[in-house]
């Protein structure tokens, strides 16, 4: 960590706890007559603000909904799936279809200006694509009660298996079984994308690992609460800060070379069984993001196949116009370069000393995050 990094990240700590009022007079006294340094801080400081209790833990609704409540005399409500920033996701007996996933909005958040628009837009991203790799949506209901007033849901495809998440908290994958499963991420990815979308939350909590009857394992592309399309209005700064690109700390208008990034930083994981970089707060993530260059999968993973380290090294680029056009064009460098008798050399490399090993994921496995 170098000394800007501890100055501008004890300006910033210093300055949220003052009055929004106070800041520009601690800041500019703090820094001097650093410019440079002053303009990092009020952009962090914005950062701080947009993203102010967007990360935080989700409110807790889980009285609000009981094992075995029926919604609008459809739904029988079997288990809770988990829980995230604006809604919880239950298994539920579709009487009329079988089992479904059903989430509901907070009822906290219904009257919350703009979040009901999100909800819808979550509904509408989620089917404007139909892949085998994507969690299908199907409806919106809003239920009548009587505790709690009404209650706003839809339903998605109920999938079984367990999220990549939970998989990397036993390990890295071995490059095959890697490379089928980032194969349909990837295709999934391409799909959204060939739609003007762009997810912005990738990342292995939100991608399930379902098995087929043949042992087969499909990766599914699940939770489209942060997706966007090109031009359209969202949150300033959004995402989960372990896979956000640096340009999403910097601005809202996020590019598929984001979910890119997000996919090397996933492929990463997935080969060298540790993130490439540390698990921090915001603030600390913002800066080292915007100013280090990701490590090699090598530097981490001494016996990583020089196929993946190359162009995994590619999708992590700081300049989103160097990396990969896209998912598929990641994938084919990977098995082009894979079937070269070169592939298999190792690089040497020690393991580099800021990089995060995944903490051990206790999750239900059928876990619909956010």
């Amino acid at each position: 960590m170098n000394n800007r990094f501890e100055l501008a990240n004890s300006v910033v700590e210093e300055a949220l706890d003052l009055a929004a009022g106070e800041r520009d007079v601690f800041v500019a006294a703090a820094c001097g007559a650093d410019a440079v340094l002053i303009a990092d801080v009020r952009r962090l400081l914005a950062i701080s603000s947009a993203v102010d209790g967007f990360l935080d833990s989700p409110p807790d609704d889980s009285g609000e909904i009981r094992i075995g409540d029926l919604l609008g005399g459809r739904f029988r409500i079997v288990e809770p799936l988990g829980a995230g920033a604006m809604g919880s996701v239950f298994l539920a007996e579709d009487l009329q279809l079988g089992p479904v996933a059903l989430k509901t909005l907070h009822p906290e958040l219904r009257d919350v200006p703009r979040v009901m628009e999100r909800f819808q837009a979550e509904i509408g991203t989620a089917r404007a694509v139909r892949h085998p790799n994507i969690c299908a949506v199907f409806d919106l209901f809003t239920f009548e009660r009587a505790r709690g007033g009404p209650l706003v849901a839809f339903t998605m495809q109920y999938l079984q298996g367990e999220t990549l998440a939970r998989r990397l908290a036993r390990g890295p994958i071995p490059p095959g079984e890697a490379l089928r499963i980032a194969h349909g991420i990837g295709m999934a990815i391409d799909a959204l994308h060939a739609e003007g979308i762009v997810h912005r939350d990738l990342k292995p909590d939100n991608i399930m690992l379902t098995r087929g009857r043949d042992g087969a394992i499909t990766p599914v592309i699940m939770d489209f609460g942060l997706a966007s399309r090109p031009g359209a209005e969202g949150p300033s700064v959004s995402g989960s800060p372990d896979y956000m690109a640096p340009e999403q700390f910097r601005t809202a208008s996020a590019a598929k070379s984001a979910d890119i990034y997000a996919f090397g930083l996933i492929l990463f994981e997935m080969i060298a069984g540790a993130r490439p970089f540390p698990a921090e707060d915001l603030l600390p993530a913002v800066i080292r993001r915007t100013t280090e260059d990701a490590p090699r999968v090598s530097d981490v993973a001494p016996g990583a196949p020089r196929a993946w380290d190359e162009a995994i090294a590619r999708a992590l680029l700081r300049e989103p116009s160097l990396r990969p056009g896209s998912a598929r064009e990641l994938l084919d460098q990977i098995a082009a370069a894979s079937r070269a008798p070169e592939a298999l050399t190792v690089r040497a490399g020690a393991r580099c000393s800021h990089a995060a090993p995944r903490p051990a994921h206790h999750q239900r496995m059928n876990a619909y995050p956010r």
